[in-house]
């Protein structure tokens, strides 16, 4: 019962919403949303208000938001009409792209509450109340947000959270994964979130240990692209389905993974164009870049946002049942561990988080080139000068994970490398990738 309360102290609009949610699903009315947020954004955001835009304009009029735009007009595409006490700060990071500190208000944490509960309850068809009133587990970081105070709901969802956190961004020996193994086995949870490579690696050491885990319900794996052979180890170590979800934080979760194995877009939640290198929508099958523009956030609003990931809208509808339109996948997201000269792994996305409060770096690369040898590719921010404490509190941080002996070199660039499929890794180890047998 108090796992429950815990849900509840997290608000009750999501309960509406997911209501919503269900009914706008079932009658095909999530355009109504779009048009509501269009109107918004046009009439009450200072960005999109400056854009020589039609009076009654359709979103197609809208001109695509890309990162660097987004990070650009931080200001200026925010809502001046909300108060503090609405907001949230949360960090973006992790694959691609540079840091960028969003905000979302209630209205928009409500509502991804909501798509979570939707995903759990009409897509992998678990009863809410079990998965509210069971132990959960999530491998994931807590570093990413900035509040200036904790409301009596925050205070009450901490103190009766039926989530235990893992954290994800530390130094992981073989020896600390098999802990968190016991501590899996110890809490019994009906139900794991984590990263994608965070759970293959747990995978992997029980198959080397042969420990035997507790089966839950479902590992829910995010954040990262999950790749066939890593599904497979984690569904053979844990004994249970793994399902995937997708989103970010500048746009929450975007589309979810149903029994029958297809990702299905959370409409009601955010709307998603697939677009071909013309800017036009793609035929079914046929992969294009995934433009995503979120539904709900009145603070900060997002028209037709260029997440830099690719995907392709399917051919077939898919055998569960769901109206929702269904993607053949999603691909483009990779964040790698970083080994050091013991043979412990550091999550890459710990080097992210490093540079998160540094404003000075427009773009940047940590590549691991050999185990106690990292090159830093960075473009600093036009009219920023490096400073070379700067640099020096940087590499104390990465010395404290990677071991005192790392050689750091800091390479000045115009842009930082790209992968072939012209993505921007912010981490990436040629002695992880040598070791899973695959490069990218």
């Amino acid at each position: 019962m108090l796992y429950y309360y815990g849900a509840l102290a997290k608000g009750t609009a999501w309960r509406r919403n997911l209501e919503e949610a269900i009914t706008c699903v079932a009658e095909g009315t999530w355009s109504d949303l779009l048009e509501e947020t269009l109107h918004h954004a046009v009439s009450q955001i200072p960005y999109y208000a400056a854009l020589s835009l039609p009076s009654h304009p359709s979103l197609s009029d809208v001109p695509i938001l890309t990162r660097r735009m987004l990070r650009e007009n931080l200001r200026r595409l925010q809502n001046p009409k909300v108060g503090p006490g609405e907001l949230t700060n949360e960090c973006t990071g992790g694959s691609t792209g540079e840091p960028i500190w969003m905000v979302h208000d209630r209205r928009s944490r409500q509502w991804d509450y909501a798509a979570e509960m939707y995903f759990v309850r009409c897509l992998l068809g678990m009863e809410l109340r079990g998965y509210l009133g069971s132990p959960r587990i999530a491998i994931w970081h807590t570093r990413n947000q900035r509040r200036k105070w904790l409301s009596i709901s925050d205070w009450a969802t901490r103190l009766l959270r039926q989530v235990t956190y893992i954290e994800p961004y530390t130094v992981s020996s073989e020896q600390t994964f098999v802990e968190r193994l016991h501590l899996i086995n110890r809490i019994r949870p009906v139900v794991i979130w984590g990263f994608a490579s965070s759970l293959h690696e747990l995978a992997r050491v029980a198959r080397r240990k042969n420990i035997r885990l507790r089966r839950p319900e479902v590992v829910i794996s995010s954040v990262e692209t999950l790749y066939p052979e890593m599904r497979r180890t984690i569904e053979e170590a844990f004994g249970c389905p793994v399902r995937d979800c997708y989103g970010a934080v500048e746009v929450r979760r975007v589309a979810a993974e149903c029994a029958h194995g297809r990702m299905h877009l959370l409409s009601f939640n955010c709307h998603v164009e697939v677009l071909d290198s013309a800017g036009q929508p793609t035929e079914p099958g046929k992969e294009g870049r995934l433009i995503v523009t979120p539904l709900h956030n009145r603070a900060m609003p997002l028209l037709r946002y260029d997440i830099g990931d690719m995907a392709a809208v399917a051919i077939e509808p898919c055998a569960c049942g769901s109206p929702l339109p269904a993607l053949e996948g999603i691909r483009g997201r990779v964040i790698e561990h970083f080994v050091r000269a013991d043979g412990s792994l550091v999550y890459g996305g710990f080097f992210v988080a490093i540079f998160y409060e540094h404003d000075w770096v427009s773009e940047f690369q940590v590549l691991q080139r050999d185990v106690e040898e990292l090159a830093i590719f960075f473009k600093p921010m036009p009219g920023e000068d490096v400073m070379p404490d700067n640099l020096r509190e940087l590499e104390s941080a990465i010395r404290s994970v990677m071991g005192a002996s790392c050689r750091v070199e800091w390479i000045e660039v115009d842009a930082v490398p790209r992968t072939p499929l012209g993505k921007h890794l912010h981490t990436r180890s040629l002695v992880w990738e040598e070791r899973q047998g695959r490069a990218l």
